[in-house]
């Protein structure tokens, strides 16, 4: 017999993506389809929290980070620190209002 390459015998152990995930892992495919995106926005709709404002976006709204999660603020200036409650959430940013107390 000859040499056998090493693909071929990786090849035959190898698991599909998606049935590794879904099947092997419990986890459904719309959480294997987010999976495979990237990771999850570390906000929820509704959440509140204190952030401080580094900078203002193209349309003039305040950006702030959290976990290094773009959330954009309307209506601060940068260096505020406030007080906000998320109001959407998107793949790679969210946005937010001030909470007046």
């Amino acid at each position: 017999m000859g040499a056998v390459h090493p693909f071929l015998l990786i090849r035959k152990i190898l698991i599909p993506y998606r049935q590794r995930l879904s099947i092997n892992e419990g986890v459904s495919k719309l959480q294997a389809k987010r999976y495979r995106r990237g990771p999850l926005a570390p906000v929820s709709e509704g959440d509140t929290r204190t952030v401080k404002i580094e900078a203002k976006g193209k349309s003039g709204d305040g950006l702030a980070r959290i976990e290094g999660f773009v959330v954009f603020v309307p209506g601060v200036n940068v260096g505020d620190e406030v007080k906000v409650r998320i109001t959407s959430v998107r793949r790679r940013f969210a946005t937010a209002e001030v909470v007046r107390e």
